[in-house]
C-alpha cells in the first residue's frame, strides 16, 4: 500500500480552504490532469464523485464517496476505479483567521501488479502534486498574502 502524507501553511482561512477542496467540479479549471469532474450525490455531509484522469496520455477514472464537516474535514473512500483500495482525508485546522494548516493524506493499492505498472508512476505525479495545486488555486482565487 502506497500511503501519502503532505501538509501546507497556507494564508487563507479553513472556511475558504475547505470550500475551494469541496467543490470537486471546479477541479477541471485547475488541476491539468483532470479532464472532467462528475458529483452524482451531492448531499449536506455526503458527495460522490468521479475523477477522469488524464496524465501524459494515460485515461483513467475513479470514484470516491466523500463524507464532509464542514470547514473541518473531508474523508474520502473508494467506489469505483483501478484500486484494491484508496482512502484518505483533508484535514483544514484554523491558526488564525487568515490562515490554516491543510493536510492531505492518502493510502492506495492498485488492483493489480499490471495497472500499477502502467498507471503508477502517473497517480504518484498527480498525488505528489496535489496539494500544491489547491495553494496555488487558493491563491489566485483569493489573492496571496
Amino acid at each position: 500500500m502506497i500511503v501519502l502524507d503532505r501538509s501546507a501553511l497556507v494564508a487563507h482561512s479553513a472556511q475558504k480552504m475547505y470550500a475551494l477542496v469541496a467543490d470537486v467540479e471546479s477541479y477541471p479549471q485547475f488541476l491539468p490532469w483532470c479532464d472532467r469532474a462528475v458529483v452524482s450525490v451531492s448531499e449536506p455531509g455526503r458527495t460522490v464523485a468521479t475523477l477522469h484522469i488524464n496524465f501524459r496520455g494515460l485515461r483513467k477514472e475513479f470514484t470516491t464517496e466523500n463524507l464532509n464537516r464542514p470547514e473541518a474535514r473531508i474523508d474520502m473512500k473508494l467506489v469505483s476505479g483501478p484500486f484494491r483500495s484508496l482512502e484518505g482525508s483533508w484535514a483544514f485546522t484554523a491558526l488564525s483567521e487568515n490562515a490554516c494548516k491543510v493536510e492531505l493524506s492518502l493510502r492506495y493499492q492498485f488492483s493489480n501488479t499490471l495497472v500499477e505498472k502502467i498507471a503508477g508512476p502517473a497517480f504518484h505525479g498527480v498525488t505528489d502534486s496535489f496539494i500544491d495545486a489547491f495553494v496555488r488555486r487558493a491563491d489566485e482565487k483569493f489573492g496571496s498574502a
